[in-house]
């Protein structure tokens, strides 16, 4: 087949014949210069390479049954000549460290940043030509632009008569170490540096000619005594590999860690004469680990929160202080308007919701997850739609379960990757763990409340009323008059009533249905057709329809009719109203009224004024009024009687 101008051919080994396929497509996209073929068996490398010149191969490091360097190793075997670049999907020293000792040409680990091939695909040029090159060239005249600054280098050798083996490992040593993503640099036996790779020069700032000639105390950051370098020191000039993680400080001052490997190079005589380091940078893994410490650090502090309210706003203090995180947003979802709520609640009198209402209708993508309960990264971030503080252009949106959405952002595009995903997925599921024990805490908190209740009745309450029906009986018996038996049958009813009142608190509780659409004044025409009072009247002054649960409001007018036929006499007046033009309404009568001083104690259960009252009527309507989030005051009407006030209430949605 005639080959074009400046064309070169390549060989991509893949895991698969689709990924090997879709990979060499990929790579001639980037470069439409390249010719790549693609092969999955290490029998299809070899009958490829018998068949067709090749300019360079590429492998992938995970092959199944075989992995990228053994590949290496077979393919330069017989074909010392080619360039061969590994091409991993996730590199790691030894992975570099086994390439380079098997003669590999170049080492690239695939860029998620980039699209994954851009790096790979702009350097394979590089490769082929330095071959051709080398191919070309005596073998003691291999030479860089570094000459000047390496001539101590460990690859020097090349300059000596070695052979052409040796003088191409030698040369691949080079090429492999140069363009190594890892930070390299050579010294003597008393550490003073010799050579350093490009990845050095990037990673810490110094060029070559700044650090040849140095030692790398230049990069001390002042975190580690004395005692560490001793260690370090008595290790290497042992002949042993010394490994530990280290804190270094770049030129400009600014911190980072490194996994380092320092490994001493004997000569001839078995003697040390210099000492070869490899640094790992790994202040992106550490950063990690110190956010996932921090995050189950403050995860101990939620336990003591007693609502849902009170840990999202804990949570976003916490969250302010970890590294990685400054940019967030807590949602915490409200139930009684179905909305998603920036926590913590500011004093505006409009606080930040969700962006649901900010962007025209157009649904939400924090609303998006928290109704598909699935995570999502985003690269391109509104942030008028979020009401977060700072520079916001890439984002990652969580669902805390049912209870919310947690966003964290960055001012860098595509900051976030799977493992960043991961790390907050584990942080909103335990927090949605504790929110869920919380809600469970408080309903059983609730229900012991109303078995205290139920239980104080029984013990005390009906104690009144049973001793008074027994006294009766016995005159009943003694004298056999009908009046004392009525009068044990009023004591029967009251205590029927009791245990009615008690069983609805103890049912029911602080829950209400559905809030539909309801008429304020057919409501109240209902519950005063249930109200024992003939000779009472009532005056309706009200058109509101409200959101509402219409039987539990019911329930809470019966029991506010009733209590003033009890303490105003059953000719009493009652009026029903609303309070100016909104929705909120009042149930006011002509009676005695409640004195200031006993105002506070009225809802309580249990307590009452009236001789046949259950004590339990007022503290139903407190509990009928909080249940749907509304404000209950009790006040004195014009006339000097009771007036119950009920604010907050929301006017009923129309369609």
């Amino acid at each position: 087949m005639q080959r074009e101008p400046g064309e070169i051919r390549v060989l991509y080994v893949g895991a698969d014949r689709d990924d090997a396929a879709a990979t060499a497509a990929a790579f001639e996209r980037e470069d439409t210069a390249l010719d790549v073929d693609s092969v999955a068996t290490a029998g299809d490398v070899r009958s490829a390479l018998e068949t067709t010149p090749y300019d360079c191969a590429v492998a992938t490091y995970d092959l199944g049954s075989t992995n990228g360097v053994e590949l290496l190793r077979t393919v330069k075997a017989a074909h010392p000549d080619l360039p061969f670049v590994l091409y991993p999907a996730t590199g790691s020293e030894a992975i570099a460290s086994d390439a380079i000792g098997a003669g590999v040409d170049d080492y690239v680990v695939r860029s998620r940043a980039d699209g994954g091939h851009a790096t790979l695909v702009g350097r394979l040029r590089s490769v082929v030509e330095r071959g051709t090159a080398e191919d070309d060239a005596p073998a003691d005249a291999v030479d860089d632009a570094r000459a000047d600054n390496e001539s101590d280098a460990p690859t020097d050798a090349v300059d000596e008569v070695l052979g052409d083996d040796e003088t191409r490992r030698l040369r691949t040593f080079r090429k492999a170490i140069e363009s190594s993503g890892h930070s390299i640099y050579c010294t003597t036996s008393d550490g003073t540096i010799t050579y350093v790779n490009s990845a050095f020069e990037s990673t810490t700032g110094y060029a070559a000619e700044e650090a040849i000639g140095q030692t790398p105390r230049i990069l001390k950051s002042g975190e580690h005594g004395p005692a560490f370098y001793a260690n370090l020191w008595e290790t290497i000039l042992s002949g042993e590999t010394w490994r530990s993680e280290l804190t270094n400080r770049t030129q400009g001052g600014e911190h980072y860690v490194v996994d380092q490997t320092i490994a001493p190079v004997e000569d001839e005589d078995g003697r040390i004469h210099r000492f070869v380091a490899v640094n790992a940078d790994i202040t992106d893994r550490k950063q990690r680990e110190r956010q996932l410490r921090s995050l189950y650090e403050s995860m101990t502090g939620w336990l003591d929160a007693d609502s849902r309210r009170e840990i999202c706003s804990l949570v976003d203090r916490q969250l302010s202080g970890l590294p990685g995180f400054e940019a967030h947003a807590v949602y915490r979802y409200d139930e009684s308007t179905d909305r998603l709520v920036r926590s913590p609640e500011s004093d505006d009198p409009e606080p930040a919701s969700c962006a649901e209402e900010k962007s025209s209708g157009a649904r939400s993508t924090v609303r998006d997850v928290f109704e598909t309960k699935r995570s999502r990264r985003c690269d391109a971030v509104d942030e008028g739609d979020l009401d977060v503080d700072g520079d916001v252009r890439s984002g990652l949106f969580v669902p805390i379960g049912a209870h919310g959405v947690l966003f964290v952002g960055s001012p860098e595009p595509d900051a976030f990757d799977a493992t960043d995903e991961a790390i907050i997925n584990v942080f909103t599921a335990a927090l949605a763990e504790v929110i869920d024990r919380v809600d469970y805490e408080r309903e059983l908190q609730e229900r012991n409340d109303r078995l205290e209740n139920f239980a104080s009745v029984v013990s005390h309450d009906l104690r009144n009323p049973l001793s008074v029906a027994d006294g009766y009986l016995e005159l009943a018996r003694e004298t056999g008059s009908q009046a004392h038996l009525d009068e044990v049958e009023c004591a029967h009813d009251r205590m029927a009533r009791i245990i009615d009142d008690l069983l609805w608190l103890a049912r029911e509780g602080r829950t209400i249905g559905e809030l539909r659409p309801t008429s304020l004044p057919d409501v109240v025409e209902r519950a005063w057709e249930h109200t024992d009072a003939p000779d009472a009247t009532l005056r309706v002054d009200c058109t509101a329809d409200i959101a509402a649960d219409p039987d539990r409001l019911q329930q809470l007018f019966e029991n506010l009719f009733r209590n003033a036929r009890e303490h105003a006499g059953d000719g009493v007046a009652v009026r029903v109203g609303q309070i100016g033009d909104g929705p909120d309404f009042f149930v006011e009568d002509d009676g005695p009224g409640v004195p200031e001083a006993e105002r506070d104690r009225v809802f309580d259960a249990s307590y009452t004024t009236a001789e046949d009252g259950t004590g339990y009527g007022l503290s139903i309507v407190e509990t009928v009024t909080e249940a749907h989030g509304w404000n209950l005051r009790l006040t004195e009407s014009e006339t000097g009687g009771a007036r119950f006030e009920i604010r907050g209430v929301a006017r009923a949605e129309t369609s």
